[in-house]
């Protein structure tokens, strides 16, 4: 197992292990509890690069400090407000 840090929208640092043979499309399931929005729609970045779904995590070279970016349609985030409720 490794470890990577996912840095969501908001600039939250999240921690998930996934096995050394993951795929970014397994990365994206892992995020989706915290990235509040379907993992089809997420969208993960590394070196300034969108990495395609079939990519291996270990071929990556990520570094002990790295940590790979996901990036989220702004429409396709869950919002935590009902959609004809404005805010308070």
């Amino acid at each position: 197992m490794i470890t990577i840090t996912l840095l969501t929208p908001n600039k939250i640092p999240h921690k998930v292990e996934v096995p050394e043979n993951a795929t970014v499309e397994q990365v994206k399931e892992e995020s989706k509890s915290f990235a509040n929005c379907d993992p089809k729609s997420i969208k993960l970045l590394y070196n300034k690069k969108i990495l395609r779904d079939n990519i291996l995590i270990n071929t990556l070279g990520l570094k002990e400090n790295d940590f790979i970016i996901i990036y989220t349609p702004k429409n396709s985030r869950n919002n935590s407000q009902p959609p004809n409720q404005s805010p308070p």
